[in-house]
């Protein structure tokens, strides 16, 4: 079971505006969802994020669990909660595409720009790429959802392993290109991993091009929006 405490209040170190920080006592994976380009929902990751912009000075806020406590909460009373009364403050929003894509084009070390790509990358398909719920995202968007694309794509060769020869094999998948996607998945041989290889081989032979969930539904039809190649 998921327990969290009392939250714990941060400043905006760019405009000082406060917001709650959550804090765990402990954390079940049991509602995790992972997906096909590795991302999740619902797991630690989601739960604890450590990027967001502020909504105050729209800034993007770094290293959010690194920051002082700026105030002590109040600690609510039973009836508090019982009721539902809100605290003072608000919780920072979840990052979305444009915070990942901010950082990934302005740092300029190789290893975190990688990151910044990933999450993008996945932060985007959740939003508009997830099977049985896709979204036709404008024209921008895609130009720069493709730019990530590229990116972790060159760098196939820097970082070699299973893990990023499935990742560059799911971005294949989904932007239509289902035979350098199956060339990719043919080459992991690590059986541990056959759980995700498998229905991905199915996926690229049905022509599904969205995010898929590991484990989760799978199907023959795919909405118009889904049959359309990036």
């Amino acid at each position: 079971m998921t327990r969290f405490a009392e939250p714990e209040v941060i400043a905006c170190p760019h405009c000082a505006a406060r917001y709650l920080r959550v804090v765990l006592l402990s954390f079940n994976t049991m509602m995790q969802k992972t997906f096909s380009d590795g991302g999740s929902v619902n797991g630690l990751q989601d739960t604890l994020c450590n990027v967001a912009r502020c909504p105050n000075c729209e800034a993007v806020i770094k290293d959010i669990l690194s920051l002082d406590l700026v105030e002590q909460p109040l600690k609510r009373r039973f009836w508090e909660k019982l009721v539902g009364k809100e605290p003072e403050y608000s919780y920072l929003p979840k990052p979305s595409f444009d915070v990942y894509l901010e950082l990934f084009e302005n740092d300029t070390q190789s290893d975190l720009r990688f990151n910044w790509a990933l999450k993008a990358l996945q932060v985007f398909n959740q939003t508009y790429r997830m099977y049985g719920n896709e979204q036709e995202a404008d024209a921008a968007l895609k130009q720069q959802y493709h730019r990530v694309c590229q990116f972790i794509l060159h760098r196939y060769t820097d970082y070699s392993s299973d893990e990023m020869t499935l990742l560059c094999a799911d971005i294949y998948r989904q932007v239509g290109d289902f035979q350098s996607s199956l060339h990719l998945y043919n080459k992991v041989d690590d059986r541990n991993l056959s759980h995700i290889v498998e229905p991905a081989k199915r996926w690229c032979e049905q022509g599904i091009t969205s995010l898929m969930e590991i484990g989760g539904r799978s199907g023959q039809k795919q909405s118009r929006i889904q049959k359309r190649r990036l």
